[in-house]
């Protein structure tokens, strides 16, 4: 065996374990794919939901402080206006 023949042989053999080191990383990269489609993308759109009910259930919060700060605000009015009322209906 020559030179350029054992050349040839360890250029073949290069060529396989590339070729095997191919089909590994391609079988690797379907998993991912795989496990992305599959875990973690409906993870991420569960965690998109749960942010928007929480971000609803925040915007009900807010309302509902304005509302008991309006309600706070009509019952001083109220009884503001109820003592009012009794000074004006003792003055008669």
């Amino acid at each position: 065996m020559d030179n350029e023949e054992k050349i040839l042989e360890l250029l073949l053999k290069m060529d396989n374990r590339i070729t095997k080191m191919d089909e590994r990383l391609t079988q690797e990269i379907v998993q991912v794919k795989v496990t992305l489609e599959n875990e973690i993308i409906p993870s991420i759109q569960w965690l998109k939901e749960g942010q928007k009910t929480i971000q609803n259930q925040i915007k009900h919060i807010s309302v509902i402080d304005s509302m008991q700060d309006d309600i706070a605000t009509l019952k001083s009015a109220v009884k503001f206006l109820s003592q009012e009322i009794d000074k004006l209906q003792k003055a008669m």
